[in-house]
């Protein structure tokens, strides 16, 4: 057989399978509170760097239109570990109001070796480790405004009332 046929055919097996998705299933009963705990974990690494490359603007607009669960969908049902995708989680944490695991996410964004602004720059737009840091610091602020609160709740109004501060007031 012409050895360029061979390379040909197993280089465009390797690309399809590259666009499969290793992520995970997010129509289950259990993925929400996976995700409200802090618990997906992104481990894909080359094999769906096909899939998330291809998702790249969808997962950008779901994050300007602030659509939280559809972003924490998306990027978990591809499973691509990068600092941009688990930034992508929490944003959509906060967003949703899981602090914690939002904070979660982000540290992984942190320390992931995985970056998207590796060889070719895909970050759309995003600076890394800045836009990443500044979540966090906003959370920091918005649970700080939330203590506050709390000690200064004043005593003829039940603190049961009181709203917690969002991230998204504070950006």
């Amino acid at each position: 057989m012409n050895l360029k046929l061979i390379i040909s055919t197993l280089f465009c097996v390797w690309l399809l399978a590259s666009c499969a998705s290793s992520g995970i299933a997010v129509n289950t009963p259990d993925f929400q509170n996976q995700f409200a705990s802090g618990k997906i974990r992104l481990t894909c690494q080359l094999g769906c760097s096909g899939s998330a490359g291809f998702a790249r603007q969808k997962m950008r607009n779901l994050y300007n239109n602030k659509l939280w669960m559809d972003l924490a969908k998306e990027v978990a049902s591809i499973g691509h570990e990068n600092d941009q995708q688990y930034f992508y989680l929490g944003a959509a944490a906060s967003g949703l109001g899981y602090r914690n695991a939002a904070r979660t996410y982000f540290s992984l964004a942190n320390s992931t070796t995985f970056k998207c602004a590796g060889s070719f720059n895909v970050c759309d737009g995003f600076n890394f480790p800045a836009d990443i840091n500044s979540w966090i610091n906003a959370l920091n602020t918005a649970d700080a405004k939330d203590a506050a609160a709390k000690n200064s709740v004043p005593t003829n109004r039940p603190s049961d009332t009181q709203r917690p501060a969002s991230v998204l007031d504070l950006k």
